[in-house]
């Protein structure tokens, strides 16, 4: 293990490879998140006396100004209630959009959501865990649940249209199996009653949004850097995401996802 190799390595990594993307490089901010981790191991090999020095010391990540997290552009409190009022007959997944934006969940944690965690009674819910893809070399990608980001549960309060919305998405998941309404059961699962598979959910969102865009007579507007919509990385639109009690919504105050 070389500089060298290890530079070579790192320019390889932004042109593009063949396991990620069908061949699309990674982000500036991705590689030096690996020089990170490789620097760190190395580090290690030489405190132990099996390297001489660190090959990664004077190796050439992309400087911390070219991997700086790309500027968010908040939706204004217009733009929300367009969403969302669109939704309501133009998404099949109009639920999932309103409890995003109420209540400042990631994307992950609504798609672990079980019956069990919502008390539409006394308004709150209970996020406890979140679902990620896990890529496997060789067995593809996985969806997996396990612990939030910060791996320590939180409730977080619902205003009264968010739970009566939660209370009729409940109704008609029991009309479709009583199964899919159990307190066990996953409250955005799908039609079998499995998780949502996350990247997948993120392109749904992003083909709704163009359609309510169309149809509202707007043309999408493309941006280079990608913004987080309703905990939804994408790089076409900008994101409300990072704000609480901003946004007033047919009178309730909303929190953007986080």
């Amino acid at each position: 293990m070389t500089t060298a190799r290890i530079n070579t390595l790192y320019r390889l990594e932004r042109q593009g490879r063949s396991d990620h993307k069908a061949g699309d490089g990674l982000s500036p901010r991705t590689v030096r998140y690996i020089h990170t981790i490789l620097r760190a191991a190395l580090q290690g090999a030489v405190d132990s006396d099996r390297l001489a020095k660190n090959p990664a010391d004077r190796a050439n990540p992309p400087t911390a100004k070219q991997a700086k997290a790309p500027e968010m552009h908040p939706w204004t409190a217009g733009q929300l209630r367009a969403f969302l009022d669109w939704s309501k007959e133009g998404s099949h997944l109009h639920t999932a959009w309103h409890v995003l934006a109420m209540t400042g969940m990631r994307r992950g944690e609504l798609l672990a959501l079980r019956w069990r965690d919502v008390d539409p009674e006394a308004g709150t819910v209970r996020i406890r865990r979140s679902v990620g893809v896990v890529r496997v070399k060789g067995e593809g990608m996985q969806v997996k649940e396990g612990d939030t980001k910060t791996a320590k549960p939180r409730v977080v309060d619902l205003d009264e249209g968010t739970a009566a919305l939660l209370k009729a998405h409940k109704r008609e998941r029991g009309g479709l199996a009583l199964e899919l309404a159990r307190d066990g059961a996953l409250v955005f699962g799908d039609i079998e009653g499995r998780h949502r598979h996350p990247e997948r959910f993120s392109r749904t969102f992003r083909e709704h949004l163009a359609r309510c865009r169309k149809e509202l007579g707007e043309e999408p507007r493309h941006r280079r850097s990608a913004c987080t919509i309703f905990g939804i990385r994408t790089r076409r639109s900008c994101s409300p995401r990072g704000y609480r009690s901003r946004w007033s919504v047919s009178g309730s105050a909303t929190r953007a996802p986080r």
